[in-house]
């Protein structure tokens, strides 16, 4: 459901909604093509607003007190109902003083960068990522030496080919005919055609292992690998995706938080 307040800040800073929407949300003018398909405003925003602003998600005002804006627009929408319930549950049981009232703002603050720091935070995601930076770098070296490799051998095989065809049109004593010409063709329309299908090879393997490390680590994480130079191939990233690691470190890093802020406010575990 789109945050209604959300989307009237919105509403009343966007002449172009308000030229074909009145305050109420329904179209001025039912009949204009602009609204085709899209009658109300809740319809625009469920349709293209949310898109363009995260906000109108009601669960992005919990989302944003941990994740960013791109984080948010790059979670999973399991993920994002799952989080923002969490943090929702997590705040009313604060208010409802089940979670120590007398946590300040610095409290908080000092919890998190403890929390973030803790060895056992740092060792579970910092090691996960150097490997995965390790293992999936390596893969594209081995990988692109791999197609090389193969490459030179093809292309020996394809030399002798050739050189075959010739010899055989030679014996046949059709050295300027017009059946040597048609068979040289078709042979390099053949040679031509396992070149390409050696490139789309080579990209889906690219693809496929670089595709699991965006998925976890996110788009940003991309730039610490280091693809091998001049590679024929490359990867093409899914783009603006936050990453399962990093959403689950905010997480695990936000609960070990609460019970340091806890016991930094509570000590003696007594209310």
């Amino acid at each position: 459901m789109i945050d209604s307040q959300a989307l009237q800040q919105i509403y009343l800073s966007r002449p172009d909604l308000q030229a074909v929407y009145n305050s109420d949300g329904s179209a001025k003018n039912p009949s204009d093509p602009k609204v085709l398909g899209i009658p109300t405003l809740q319809d625009w925003a469920n349709s293209y607003g949310i898109k363009e602003n995260p906000q109108l998600d009601p669960s992005y005002i919990n989302l944003s007190k941990y994740f960013t804006p791109e984080q948010i627009n790059g979670m999973p929408p399991d993920i994002k109902t799952g989080l923002a319930a969490f943090i929702d549950v997590q705040t009313k049981n604060f208010e409802a003083g089940k979670v120590n009232a007398d946590i300040n703002a610095k409290n908080w603050n000092d919890a998190m960068a403890t929390a973030a720091s803790d060895p056992a935070i740092v060792n579970k995601y910092g090691d996960a990522l150097k490997t995965a930076i390790t293992t999936t770098n390596t893969a594209l070296q081995n990988t692109t030496e791999q197609f090389k490799q193969d490459t030179a051998t093809t292309t020996r095989q394809q030399n002798l080919d050739t050189k075959q065809l010739n010899a055989n049109e030679d014996v046949a004593g059709r050295a300027y005919s017009g059946f040597r010409a048609q068979a040289q063709a078709k042979l390099k329309l053949d040679q031509n055609d396992i070149i390409k299908s050696s490139l789309r090879t080579l990209q889906q393997n690219v693809q496929n292992e670089v595709k699991p490390f965006e998925t976890t680590y996110g788009t940003p994480a991309l730039n610490e690998l280091t693809p091998p130079a001049n590679a024929p191939a490359s990867y093409n990233p899914i783009g603006g995706v936050a990453g399962s690691e990093p959403l689950a470190k905010a997480a695990d890093t936000r609960n070990l938080a609460i019970e340091f802020a806890n016991a930094t406010a509570n000590p003696t575990g007594t209310k």
